[in-house]
């Protein structure tokens, strides 16, 4: 599961780094601190939306945009901003500083990358909504997928692609859109499952 220990270190790291930067009393650093504790705060946000506890917070009814994703965009965008800052700095630095501090940033700005990779590739998957969302091959009678349970599906013009989730799956699989990052996924084609998924959709037609 890269994607939670990715999550969970951005989380520590910029817990850290908060408390590092109120401890400084410089303006820039505490300005660095709120951005610090804007991204923890974005990120505890995406993993409450991500398993859907936001109802046991809130009370409210879980909306079916999976909030998730977003939210892993941001706490991505902002650890590239505030860490890669670091880390520039730390490049022009001519004193030496220690090598574990500079390793941490550098595994830190390497995971915002990824969460922001990992969003937009999600997002590139359903960009057409029309033709995107959640099937089970088995209930549609395809037998040339694998998946276990959901998958993810997009109907291209000759194929239906698929992504069948191997690990956590943000945002649950019934909400729209479910958020399976890479690599926790099988993905492949199958023209089977296109025309399955299409001959549910003349049916149910048929059926109004």
């Amino acid at each position: 599961m890269p994607f939670l220990a990715a999550t969970t270190f951005l989380l520590y790291a910029h817990m850290i780094a908060t408390f590092r930067a109120l401890s400084n009393r410089d303006g820039p650093q505490r300005l660095t601190a709120v951005l610090h504790w804007l991204a923890a705060t974005v990120g505890a946000c995406a993993v409450i939306f991500g398993f859907g506890l936001e109802a046991v917070f809130t009370g409210a009814q879980r909306p079916g945009t999976n909030l998730s994703v977003p939210l892993f965009f941001a706490l991505g965008v902002l650890t590239v901003i505030v860490f890669g800052k670091k880390l520039l700095a730390a490049r022009h630095q001519a004193a030496e500083g220690p090598a574990f501090r500079v390793g941490m940033i550098v595994w830190a700005v390497l995971a915002g990358i990824y969460l922001t990779g990992t969003a937009i590739d999600h997002w590139v998957f359903f960009s057409d909504r029309d033709k995107s969302g959640i099937g089970d091959a088995r209930a549609l009678g395809v037998d040339d997928v694998q998946c276990d349970g959901i998958s993810l599906v997009r109907i291209d013009s000759e194929t239906a692609r698929y992504r069948c989730p191997t690990s956590l799956v943000w945002g649950g699989v019934l909400s729209e859109w479910p958020f399976a990052p890479w690599p926790s996924y099988q993905a492949g084609e199958s023209e089977k499952l296109k025309r399955g998924i299409e001959a549910l959709h003349r049916n149910a037609v048929q059926v109004r």
